[in-house]
């Protein structure tokens, strides 16, 4: 399964920090780089526009560029997944 972030999810990340959540970021972290928890680019600027430069999540943001995909590129992953189930393969 694969979880797509908008940009109020991460307002609520906003309230976690990583010193003291330390087992969640961990996990977090860990789904984004198996593209498990992904989002877009469009989320990311938003972000980017309405985060303090100080924050910790700014920070995240930042340093996670294949986490926000184009939407083409979503979308046609996506598909790809969709057409690989059993159902679709005879």
């Amino acid at each position: 399964m694969v979880y797509v972030f908008d940009t109020n999810s991460f307002r609520v990340l906003g309230s976690y920090y990583p010193k003291q959540f330390r087992t969640f970021w961990g996990k977090f972290d860990q789904y984004v780089a198996e593209h498990k928890v992904i989002s877009v680019r469009e989320v990311r600027r938003e972000l980017e526009e309405m985060l303090p430069d100080d924050s910790h999540l700014a920070n995240w943001v930042k340093h996670i560029e294949i986490f926000f995909y184009l939407l083409v590129a979503m979308r046609r992953n996506v598909l790809e997944r969709f057409y690989r189930l059993s159902i679709f393969s005879s």
